[in-house]
C-alpha cells in the first residue's frame, strides 16, 4: 500500500520452478525494478519466471519451433505501447537460472549479474527491439540501460 503522493514503482512478480536455484530470484526482481524506473515506466508490471535449462527448451520448442537451450525468452502482453496512467502490464520472461550460472563461470562474472543482464535484454525486446534485424540499437540500448541498473 503506498500513501497518498508516494509513487507506486513497478510490479516485478517472481517465480521460481523445478530446477531454479533460487539465486536469480532477488537479481530479477532487482534488476527488473529499476530497469523499468530507467525507462520511465515506474508504474509496468511485469512477470519473470526462473526455470533450468529443461524448462526453457521445452517452452522454446512449444513457443517457437526450436527445441534448443536458450538464455531468456520474452512473452509479450500485447499492448501495443505502454504507458500513461495505469500502464498495462509489459509481459513475462523466462530465464534458464541453469544457463546464468554456467555463463556467470565461463565470464567470470557474479550470477546475479548475468540474470540482471538478461532481464534487462528480455524487457528491451518486450519494448519491440531485436538485435537480430536492427542495426546496433538494442546492443546500444542494453550497454546503457546495464550501466544504469548496475552502475
Amino acid at each position: 500500500m503506498t500513501r497518498r503522493g508516494e509513487e507506486r514503482g513497478p510490479h516485478v512478480l517472481v517465480r521460481r520452478e523445478r530446477g531454479a536455484s533460487g539465486g536469480g530470484a532477488r537479481a530479477a526482481r532487482f534488476a527488473a525494478g529499476r530497469a523499468l524506473q530507467e525507462l520511465g515506466l515506474a508504474r509496468a508490471g511485469i512477470g519473470i519466471l526462473l526455470t533450468d535449462d529443461r524448462g526453457i527448451a521445452e517452452a522454446h520448442r512449444d513457443f517457437l519451433g526450436d527445441p534448443s537451450v536458450t538464455d531468456v525468452l520474452s512473452f509479450s502482453a500485447g499492448f501495443a505501447e505502454p504507458g500513461g496512467e495505469g500502464e498495462p502490464p509489459l509481459g513475462d520472461l523466462l530465464i534458464s537460472e541453469e544457463t546464468a550460472r554456467r555463463e556467470a563461470r565461463s565470464r567470470g562474472v557474479a550470477v546475479r549479474r548475468e540474470v540482471g543482464f538478461y532481464v534487462v535484454h528480455g524487457i528491451l525486446h518486450l519494448l519491440g527491439l531485436d538485435h537480430e534485424t536492427d542495426e546496433g540499437e538494442m546492443r546500444r540500448a542494453e550497454k546503457r540501460l546495464l550501466r544504469r541498473v548496475f552502475g
